[in-house]
């Protein structure tokens, strides 16, 4: 319980932690009781990932594990990614790993960390939301599209050098796979959208994501490219599947926690006799082998990386009173930092503490009106579990500054309780695969990536977890991040380069 710092607690906080304790929301790695029912907590979602009837949905992204060689090396290529909150963009290549990027302000290239970061930033759009002036999927490409066209249209020369669309496509989709190439030979039908982009799902189900997107950027600018369209996760997957970081590592995992939550690892499928290229008019993906599937006559096994929708796991054990969300249960009632920091700050002050003493903080934190942002960010629920100083209320709030001490103990037993599920995820992937355990003198490989993980002792909490719910046998994996703990761009230039 260090991250809780129980040995500081005063006699309130210690009371408080009581009832956190009574209420399911913080549990006790050194309560064997407590961890045999977390294991078998465990244990289910393993189940439920073998079951395709049970959640998480696992869905083959047509992208096969990459063999391993040497530092890559792809021209121009236009990196797009689309996610349930920014959408970024950027005219990227990769010189022996190394990133280029294109800067449309200076009209230069740049192989500095820092302004490819800035060139991210600088690229980004909020993400288009169902409502009156985004009625339909359609609209919503062809914003996104449009604001693509006005950035990238005086840069006409650097359009032409580029040799794809790397299109990193954050919902849920059918992958096929229509030729021998990713780039050109990738697409994806969209099935269900989530979140602010719901509404979008009777107009883009089914649809070729790609195909809509490549003819708004042909009508847009008369210039189009091949596409390939991965889920977001699979795509920034390869940055880690870089021979300088996948060398030395048995298994490569990356495990997304930021706004929402996600997990990709690479896992064997029967494939037919004739592979995996569909013919025209069919849409072929094979099956993933597993306790319900096995190889039959004439199937060959091939590892292709899953795409686990990681936050639909059903919450078991760990579902406290407070969690209702029903739609990625176990992302948005406890695991990321998008909405379930907020939601939970919220709730067990009011409940735990006081009704008053959350306006309070929320503020102070500069949240506004309406439903969602009337919720402290994750950003805010993480610094006010790591500050020592005590937070500043507006006046007029009536908060106690005494009580400073219970919301550190909360927001540290909110991002507690995240870790804890990210290892209940880690360790049923390694009841099933291995994952986590390596080989003799070989670790395998977690990339982390998103703004929970950026939280100082997270990684290693979750360390923690993960090697109690595996018990005795040692965890033998090394944790790494991009930079900025955000691979949606250059990994997909890692796809590019390692599929040639």
């Amino acid at each position: 319980m260090d991250w809780l710092e129980v040995s500081q607690l005063d006699e309130p906080g210690r009371r408080l932690l009581g009832r956190l304790w009574a209420e399911r929301i913080v549990w006790d790695p050194a309560d064997a009781a407590a961890v045999e029912v977390l294991r078998g907590d465990a244990e289910r979602i393993a189940s439920d990932m073998d079951d395709p009837a049970r959640q998480p949905p696992m869905f083959w992204s047509g992208v096969p594990l990459p063999p391993e060689g040497p530092e890559p090396s792809c021209p121009e290529h236009l990196a797009v990614s689309i996610g349930g909150t920014n959408t970024n963009f950027a005219i990227l290549r990769l010189d022996r790993g190394k990133l280029v990027g294109f800067d449309l302000i200076a009209g230069a290239e740049t192989s500095d960390p820092a302004e490819i970061a800035r060139i991210k930033t600088a690229s980004q759009m909020p993400t288009p939301q169902f409502g009156p002036t985004t009625p339909t999927g359609q609209e919503m490409v062809h914003q996104t599209a449009s604001h693509l066209a006005r950035n990238l249209a005086p840069h006409r020369a650097a359009l032409e050098r580029c040799r794809g669309i790397l299109l990193s496509w954050g919902f849920a989709h059918r992958a096929i796979r229509t030729g021998p190439r990713l780039v050109g030979g990738l697409s994806a039908l969209a099935t269900k959208m989530t979140k602010g982009q719901a509404g979008f799902t009777p107009h883009l189900a089914g649809k070729d994501i790609g195909a809509l997107f490549e003819g708004e950027l042909r009508s847009l600018l008369g210039w189009s490219r091949p596409v390939a369209v991965a889920n977001d996760t699979v795509m920034s997957l390869h940055y880690f599947l870089g021979p300088s970081r996948r060398a030395g590592h048995a298994q490569v995992g990356l495990f997304i926690n930021g706004t929402g939550t996600n997990f990709a690892l690479a896992e064997p499928y029967a494939v037919r006799a004739g592979g995996v290229i569909s013919r025209p008019g069919e849409d072929y993906a094979p099956e993933r082998l597993g306790p319900r599937r096995h190889l039959g006559p004439g199937e060959r096994i091939e590892l292709y990386l899953v795409n686990y929708e990681s936050g639909s796991v059903e919450m078991g054990a760990t579902r406290t009173r407070f969690d209702t969300e029903t739609e990625y249960p176990i992302e948005r009632n406890a695991l990321a930092g998008g909405h379930a920091f907020g939601r939970q700050l919220k709730l067990f002050v009011e409940e735990l503490i006081a009704p008053g003493v959350y306006e309070g903080i929320r503020r102070s934190c500069g949240a506004g009106g309406g439903a969602e942002t009337a919720l402290a960010t994750g950003r805010q629920v993480a610094e006010l579990a790591i500050r020592r100083e005590p937070p500043e209320f507006p006046a007029g709030s009536h908060s106690d500054p005494n009580t400073a001490g219970l919301l550190r103990l909360v927001a540290r037993a909110i991002i507690d309780r995240s870790a804890l599920h990210a290892a209940l995820i880690l360790a049923a992937t390694t009841l099933r695969t291995g994952f986590g355990r390596g080989t003799v003198g070989v670790p395998d490989l977690l990339g982390m990536e998103g703004s929970v993980w950026k939280i100082p002792g997270y990684g290693g909490r979750v360390r923690q977890w993960w090697q109690v719910l595996l018990g005795s046998e040692p965890l033998n994996v090394d944790f790494a991040a991009e930079p900025s703990f955000n691979a949606s761009l250059p990994g997909p230039l890692f796809l590019a380069a390692l599929h040639v």
